[in-house]
């Protein structure tokens, strides 16, 4: 993941981890970036903690996997999850001409 796509999701991390459903889709859907290992994990932290937890894990992972950012985004895209690609995209324009 390119810095300032890091910067983006940093910036609305709270927001963020509050808003996405880290369902069984959207694991499914980041395959090209985790392992299932980490896929596991997430589902492991997510049936024994909460789903923000779980969530705020997967943000974590994700800013450090190559394509990271744009896997993300075609994948909330497919879930749905509308108004945290929202959030991810308000936040592009900021780079948009730097």
């Amino acid at each position: 993941m390119d810095s300032w796509q890091r910067q983006i999701i940093m910036k609305q991390l709270d927001k963020l981890v509050e808003e996405t459903d880290c369902n069984d889709l959207l694991l499914a859907k980041l395959y090209p970036v985790f392992s299932k290992c980490d896929v596991d994990t997430l589902k492991a932290r997510r049936s024994s903690m909460s789903g923000i937890s779980a969530s705020f894990m997967l943000y974590e992972m994700l800013v450090t996997r190559t394509n990271g950012y744009e896997i993300l985004k075609k994948a909330l895209e497919e879930t749905k999850q509308t108004g945290v690609l929202a959030l991810i995209t308000s936040g592009e324009t900021d780079f948009m001409y730097t």
